[in-house]
C-alpha cells in the first residue's frame, strides 16, 4: 500500500488507522470460523466492504446477518447503506425503515431519508428527519441533512 506521505517520513495518523483497519478486518475474517453465525457474517460482510469492495459479496453477508436475527442494527444500517451507494433507492429504503423501529440514531433515519429524497419523494423525506428531530433534538447529522435536502429541493434561505 503506497501512502500520500511516503517521502521518507511514513505514514500519517489517519493512515496508520486506516491500515489497523484493514488489518483488523482481515484478522477477523482468517478467524471467521471461531465466531458465532452473527459475528461472522458481520466479519465477512465488513471484510468485503473494507479488504476487497466487492458489493455482491457485502450484501450477501449482510443479508446473511440477518437471517440470524432480523433486528441487527449494523446489519440493517450497512445494508441499506449498501443499496443507497448501488442507487437501489426502494431496497435501501425498505431496510431503513426496518431499521428505524430498532435503532433511534441517525443512522437509519438518515439512510431513510436519502432514499426517499433520491425518488424525489422529499416531503416525505423532510418527515422522516423531523422525527429524527423529534427523538434526538439537535441532532447535528440530522440538521446537516435537513439542510442537504432544502438544498436538493432549490430552498437556498
Amino acid at each position: 500500500m503506497e501512502f500520500a506521505s511516503m517521502g521518507g517520513e511514513g505514514p500519517t495518523p489517519y493512515e496508520v488507522l486506516l491500515l489497523a483497519a484493514l488489518f483488523a478486518s482481515q484478522k477477523a475474517y482468517d478467524l471467521r470460523d471461531r465466531l458465532s453465525p452473527l459475528e461472522r457474517q458481520l466479519a465477512i460482510a465488513n471484510y468485503y466492504s473494507t479488504n476487497e469492495n466487492d458489493p455482491d459479496a457485502v450484501i450477501a453477508a449482510y443479508k446473511a446477518a440477518l437471517e440470524v436475527d432480523s433486528t441487527e442494527r449494523t446489519a440493517l444500517n450497512n445494508l441499506a447503506l449498501s443499496y443507497i451507494q448501488l442507487g437501489r433507492w426502494e431496497d435501501a429504503e425498505a431496510l431503513a425503515r426496518r431499521g428505524t423501529i430498532v435503532d433511534k440514531s441517525w443512522f437509519p433515519y438518515g439512510h431513510l431519508a436519502t432514499a426517499l429524497a433520491a425518488q424525489g419523494r422529499y416531503a416525505e423525506a423532510d418527515s422522516v428527519l423531523r422525527e429524527l428531530d423529534r427523538i434526538v433534538p439537535g441532532q447535528p447529522r440530522g440538521l446537516e441533512m435537513q439542510s442537504q435536502l432544502r438544498t436538493a429541493q432549490g430552498d437556498y434561505a
